[in-house]
């Protein structure tokens, strides 16, 4: 059609003036941080999530048509495009600086919060650029440009997986912080993410990726590839979309008969900020959680399980009865009393101790007693519950072993210590926990049901940062189909389905009481039993299509032939 001819006319005259202009490499590094921006405004406006998929356009198409650039130029287009995204979503840090309250100067604070904003993004946006170093080789050694663009996705997604993969690699772990990853700014797109039950979170970034290397040579090329390159482009987005919105219909036809059993949940929001806290009476905080509790209950009936957020007891709350913390005492022997009394359970956070050893920890309080079992906190923040080479640093810096309100250093926990409750089995995580996949699929490999997550989001205030925190909730919900109770101290707490659609939440920086309905299963999904190993094969084979295909490039080289770029 006519409309069809000017559309193809119009993409080809565009291309013509991008073409050009790209010829200067200030126009070419400024294009990659125009696309780097663009694809931070979802990381804060979540509705805008169809921006993700078509931000990295620009980006690609520089790195595809740029085939003579040299390696040093091709990583700053990388590094540049993550550098600008990623300084963006981590300016939540400036809340940091709250933390003056810790008898630092506001100088040192601001410098701390530029040194963590700048430096983290940094060091995160040197792998990007690494891997687009191989994507733009791929694209000029391969010919065929659908599996170029799903090389080249993987290897983009590999670069935000590695992240997650560094925390595990003691004592460097601190450098995996998987929070600008880009996935998270689809958690409104319920019908977009239900594909990370099978292959995982990060498949969602490699669609991205993938989507917009495919749309990037559709811009390029001409005639009948444009239609095909575009036909495929789109095929990833709606095949993806189709599969959601299928899945979850399903469910919702014949959820009653396919959930094993159904609970009531409340959730207390106790609203102490982290200062507050601190300087309250543990004891305290316990008496008014019951008498909360007591006047709740005068007009609504009694939950199955109550849920309270990260230490929001700020003492040792040991199991053994003969333990010389005395607020412990009094608030384990307060909460089992109230367990008993209402025939509820009741989970909160505190500190445990054992073999000279502290964790943070959550504590199980059923048929009015205390569980043997004690969930402590697998993986730790760095610089505010440990200090890595902490003996180098603390040396050499003496405030940082004061750089914790705690008063001393945490150890990490090494297994998933399900609770085995009256009402079915429960995976704790803590915090920092819940933006690690493999923590939640371990719990839920290890019996979970349901996943009860409790937090401390009040460092954020208002910021960003605690949706964001709160979107890493959402996808391991759907990754391992498994409801995800979340308690925050001052929010955002909520019930969120196996869907990852959230059916109550609480507003941020307000007192909440937060009831609601609940499913336990025992069901595990391909994602939770295997993980990643799909994505780890794929990855080998594209690394061999590359080598294969640059191999023959040369060769070809050698010969004196060309060859050119096909559609499939």
């Amino acid at each position: 059609s006519s409309c069809t001819l000017k559309s193809v006319f119009l993409m080809k005259n565009l291309y013509l003036i991008f073409l050009k202009l790209s010829k200067t490499e200030r126009f070419r590094i400024l294009v990659c941080i125009i696309s780097g921006i663009f694809s931070s405004i979802p990381f804060f406006l979540e509705d805008l999530f169809i921006l993700e998929w078509i931000s990295y356009i620009p980006f690609f198409i520089i790195l595809i048509s740029q085939k003579e650039s040299s390696a040093k130029k091709l990583f700053l287009y990388g590094f540049f495009n993550h550098f600008s995204r990623s300084v963006i979503v981590l300016s939540w840090f400036k809340e940091l600086y709250s933390m003056s309250a810790l008898d630092y100067p506001p100088a040192v604070m601001i410098m701390i919060i530029i040194v963590a904003d700048v430096g983290l993004s940094a060091l995160q946006a040197i792998p990007f650029g690494i891997f687009a170093i191989l994507a733009a080789k791929l694209f000029k050694f391969c010919p065929y440009a659908v599996a170029n663009s799903a090389a080249a996705a993987a290897f983009f997604t590999l670069s935000e997986l590695i992240h997650t993969l560094a925390e595990q690699f003691h004592p460097f772990g601190f450098v995996g912080f998987p929070w600008v990853v880009t996935y998270i700014t689809q958690q409104n797109f319920i019908h977009g993410i239900q594909t990370a039950s099978v292959f995982g979170a990060h498949f969602i970034t490699f669609l991205i990726f993938l989507f917009s290397s495919l749309a990037a040579y559709a811009f390029i090329e001409l005639g009948k590839k444009r239609i095909l390159l575009l036909s495929c482009a789109l095929s990833v987005f709606f095949l993806n979309f189709i599969f959601g919105y299928c899945t979850v219909s399903l469910s919702d036809f014949t959820q009653e008969n396919t959930q094993n059993k159904k609970i009531s949940t409340v959730i207390y929001q106790d609203n102490h900020s982290s200062y507050d806290k601190w300087d309250a009476s543990s004891t305290e905080t316990c008496d008014e959680f019951i008498e909360d509790m007591e006047e709740y209950f005068q007009n609504n009936s009694v939950p199955d399980l109550i849920l309270l957020s990260e230490t929001v007891f700020t003492a040792t709350l040991n199991t053994d009865p003969h333990s010389d913390s005395v607020s412990g005492k009094y608030i384990t022997e307060r909460l089992a009393g109230f367990s008993e009394k209402y025939g509820t359970i009741v989970i909160c956070g505190g500190f445990y101790e054992n073999d000279g050893l502290e964790y943070n920890a959550l504590f199980m309080f059923d048929n009015g007693k205390v569980s043997d079992t004690v969930y402590k906190k697998r993986t730790l923040v760095p610089f505010g519950e440990y200090i890595p080479f902490e003996d180098l640093l603390t040396s050499a810096f003496k405030d940082l072993e004061n750089f914790n309100l705690r008063g001393s250093y945490l150890s990490p926990g090494n297994s998933s210590e399900v609770f085995d409750s009256s009402i079915g089995k429960l995976g704790g995580i803590i915090c920092y926990d819940s933006i690690f996949y493999y923590n939640s699929s371990e719990s839920v490999r290890e019996g979970a049901e349901i996943i009860v997550l409790s937090t401390n989001d009040s460092w954020y205030n208002d910021s960003a940062a605690a949706f964001q925190h709160y979107a890493h909730s959402v996808f391991r919900a759907v990754e391992n189909r498994k409801f995800v109770i979340r308690a925050a101290t001052t929010g955002i707490s909520g019930i969120i389905d196996s869907f990852g659609r959230t059916l109550k939440s609480s507003e941020l920086l307000k007192k909440s009481v937060i009831c609601g309905t609940a499913y336990l299963n025992d069901k595990i999904t391909l994602f939770s039993q295997y993980g990643y190993l799909y994505f780890y094969i794929f990855l080998f084979l594209a690394v061999c299509y590359f080598m294969f295909f640059k191999l023959y490039y040369k060769k070809k080289q050698t010969l004196g032939l060309n060859f050119s770029c096909k559609s499939i």
